[in-house]
C-alpha cells in the first residue's frame, strides 16, 4: 500500500525543531510523527521563514518547499496536512485545506483565537468530509490513557474533584508568545489548553465558571489565572495556571472516594483507601504501584499511526475539532468570569468573536492611566 503523502505547514518548534533537543522522547514533533510513522511519507513544507525551510531541508530530506501555503496546496495535492504555525493562522490554512482536497488535517493547539473562528474551522471540514484533528497529544499519551483505565475500573471509586497545574513563567517582550494578535492568550490559552482539554477528556463537559485572571500589562497578556469548574456530573476541577514561575511543571490529580491518582511531568502516583496506622478507626491514602507501560510510545507517533487510520475509515477521531473548541470555550469562560467581576459564568458562551481578555486588558489599562489635572 502507497505511503499517505503529508505537508507541514509551520516548520519551527513543534512542527520540526524540537527533534534537535536531546531529552526529548522522539518523534516529538510534527515531521517527526509523519517521517517516523511507515505509512506517511512528509513530502512538502511550507514556512514564511526561509532558514526555517532550509532547515527542514537539511533535518529531513524534503526539497519541495514554500513560502505559501496556497501554492503549496495547489501544486501539491497532500492527502494530510499538518498545521504547525502561529494560532492566527489555524482558520484560514485549515478552510484552505478542508477545500483543496485534503483528506485529514493535524492543527497545532489552540485550535484558534476564537470560538467564531473555530466554528467556521469545523463547519468547513464537516462540509468537506474532512478529519479535522487537533493536537491534544496527552490523549494519546500511554499513562494517562492508563490513568483514565483505572479511573473507568473504579480503582479510586467515584470521581469527585480534580485538581490542575499548568505553571510556568511568562515570555519574553520579544517573544512571539507575547503577541496577542498571534496566540490569542498567554499561558492560560497557549498551555493551558492542554489541562483543560484533559478535565474533559478525563471529566466530562464543564457547567460553569468561576475565573481569576491576573493581566499583565507589559506584555499585553494574562500571566497567571485560577478558577473553579463545575462539570455537568457534579465534578469540581480547581485549577492554576501561569504564576510568574522560574520552571514549567504539569500535573493533574483526580480525587475519588476511595483514592488519588496524580499524573504529570514526572507523576504517575495512585493512591487507595486504607485503615491508617497512625489513628485508630480513621483510613488515610497509601500508595500502590502505577501500572506503568511496558515500553514508552511517542504519542506524536500514536497521533500519526491514528491518522492512518483515519484516513483509512478505521478508527474514530479521538481529538476532534469540537473536542479543542471545548477547550477553548472553558479558557474563554476562565476571561469572562474575570471580565464580569469574577461572577459566576455559564456555558455555552454566548461570546464568540472577540476574546473577553481584551476587556479586562482594556479595563487595566484604563484604570491605571494618569488622570489630567484639575483647575
Amino acid at each position: 500500500m502507497k505511503k499517505l503523502k503529508v505537508g507541514v505547514i509551520g516548520c519551527g518548534r513543534v512542527g520540526s525543531l524540537l527533534e534537535r533537543d536531546p531529552l526529548r522522547h522522539k518523534p516529538c514533533s510534527h515531521a517527526g510523527a509523519f517521517a517516523a510513522c511507515p505509512d506517511t511519507e512528509v513530502t512538502c513544507a511550507c514556512d514564511i521563514d526561509p532558514d526555517k525551510l532550509k532547515q527542514f531541508r537539511e533535518d529531513w530530506g524534503v526539497e519541495r518547499l514554500y513560502l505559501d501555503y496556497r501554492e503549496l496546496l495547489a501544486k501539491e495535492r497532500p492527502q494530510i496536512i499538518s498545521v504547525a504555525s502561529w494560532t492566527s493562522t489555524h482558520k484560514d490554512i485549515v478552510v484552505e485545506a478542508a477545500n483543496c482536497g485534503v483528506k485529514v488535517i493535524l492543527c497545532e493547539k489552540p485550535i484558534s483565537l476564537s470560538l467564531a473562528r473555530a466554528d467556521v474551522m469545523i463547519q468547513e471540514c464537516r462540509n468537506n468530509k474532512v478529519a479535522l484533528l487537533v493536537n491534544h497529544e496527552r490523549r494519546w499519551d500511554q499513562r494517562f490513557l492508563a490513568a483514565k483505565q483505572l479511573i473507568d475500573d473504579g480503582e479510586i471509586g467515584t470521581l469527585r474533584s480534580i485538581r490542575g497545574a499548568m505553571l510556568c513563567g511568562i515570555p519574553e517582550t520579544a517573544s512571539w508568545k507575547s503577541d496577542l494578535s498571534l496566540v490569542g492568550g498567554g499561558p492560560l490559552l497557549h498551555d493551558g489548553t492542554h489541562l483543560f482539554d484533559m478535565i474533559r477528556f478525563f471529566g466530562g463537559e464543564v457547567k460553569s465558571i468561576v475565573g481569576f485572571v491576573h493581566p499583565n500589562e507589559r506584555l499585553r497578556i494574562e500571566d497567571w489565572a485560577t478558577a473553579i469548574l463545575q462539570l455537568e456530573n457534579g465534578v469540581q476541577a480547581y485549577v492554576e495556571v501561569g504564576g510568574q514561575r522560574s520552571y514549567f511543571h504539569f500535573a493533574i490529580e483526580f480525587w475519588g472516594a476511595n483514592g488519588k491518582i496524580a499524573i504529570g511531568n514526572g507523576i504517575n502516583d495512585l493512591f487507595v483507601s486504607q485503615e491508617s496506622k497512625s489513628f485508630y478507626g480513621f483510613r488515610e491514602l497509601a500508595p500502590r504501584e502505577f501500572p506503568l507501560p511496558e515500553s514508552h510510545k511517542s504519542s506524536y507517533l500514536a497521533i500519526a499511526e491514528d491518522i492512518v487510520r483515519l484516513k483509512r475509515g478505521s478508527c474514530e477521531n479521538r481529538s476532534s475539532g469540537e473536542d479543542a473548541r471545548g477547550a477553548l470555550e472553558i479558557i474563554w469562560g476562565i476571561y469572562e468570569s474575570e471580565r464580569l467581576s469574577n461572577s459566576i459564568v455559564t456555558l455555552p458562551l454566548t461570546r464568540r468573536e472577540v476574546s473577553p481578555l481584551m476587556s479586562i486588558l482594556k479595563r487595566k489599562s484604563q484604570k491605571q492611566a494618569p488622570r489630567a489635572d484639575r483647575d
